[in-house]
């Protein structure tokens, strides 16, 4: 694993205890000589990663989705435009965004209330009736306490020495 620079962030099925004893690293972590840290917020003020980037914590991944920056080298120009990046431009990195919905409604047009012959049964349905008796009503909420797509939970390692 030396191959990698300070910064490196990788994806492992490994916990931090069995990441540290693959890495032979059976000492107390201590930021200033491990190579690695959980990407888990933690102080790292006395490692390399923090001479480099000026943060005396490393990112705190947990529980979010990682997203490419719109522009990597905004010196090459020649790259085509990608159009499906982040909507909201380019960002400084590490950056967070929080939970949002894409602004949208939902209504339901003619929307007609009925009684059944005198029975007692009031019901509602679908109408082409757009005078009176029309009212327009939105959906029911729906769904769980988040918007996310599938997933699978792992760990983030940032590399800072």
């Amino acid at each position: 694993m030396d191959t990698f620079i300070v910064g490196t962030i990788i994806t492992s099925y490994l916990s931090w205890n069995e990441f540290q004893k693959q890495l032979d690293d059976h000492s107390a972590w201590d930021a200033a000589k491990s190579l690695w840290a959980p990407a888990d917020g933690r102080i790292v003020s006395n490692s390399a990663f923090n001479k480099i980037t000026g943060k005396a914590n490393v990112p705190d991944y947990r529980g979010v989705f990682l997203r490419c920056n719109n522009v990597i080298d905004p010196a090459n120009t020649a790259i085509i435009p990608y159009n499906q990046g982040d909507p909201d431009g380019t960002r400084n990195r590490d950056s967070y965004q929080a939970d949002v919905f894409q602004n949208h409604a939902h209504t339901f047009e003619n929307w007609v209330q009925y009684a059944d012959g005198g029975h007692g049964f009031v019901g509602g349905g679908f109408g082409s009736n757009s005078g009176a008796g029309a009212n327009p009503i939105g959906s029911s909420a729906a769904g769980g306490n988040e918007t996310r797509p599938k997933n699978y939970a792992v760990y983030y390692y940032i590399r800072i020495n």
